[in-house]
């Protein structure tokens, strides 16, 4: 489930955030998918999944997630396996944090 971190957004109201994954997320439990459509989802056991087309994986381990629209940063832990631009990629976590962007 997902934590507001702003000012309390009128119930309803479309705001545009940052979402922000808590803990850094280990290689062996990100998934290489089928390209689809980009994922962000909260289910009722509270576990929130993420799936997005691979845009960048910088030197210190952060994963960038195009979500169409808006992008997600993940920091990662352990070796990443051979990929490739473009490639869909899916995790679980467990919490993310919603920041307001004030746009």
């Amino acid at each position: 489930m997902g934590i507001w971190r702003g000012v309390n957004a009128p119930e309803g109201a479309c705001v545009h955030v940052e979402v922000d994954v808590a803990d850094a997320v280990a290689w062996h439990t990100i998934e290489r998918t089928a390209p689809g459509t980009p994922v962000l989802a909260t289910h009722a056991d509270g576990v929130t999944t993420v799936r997005g087309r691979l845009v960048d994986l910088s030197t210190d381990g952060v994963l960038v997630l195009d979500l169409s629209p808006g992008i997600i940063l993940i920091d990662t832990t352990g070796r990443p396996p051979p990929l490739r631009r473009d490639q869909f990629l899916e995790l679980v976590v467990t919490a993310i944090a919603l920041h307001p962007t004030g746009y």
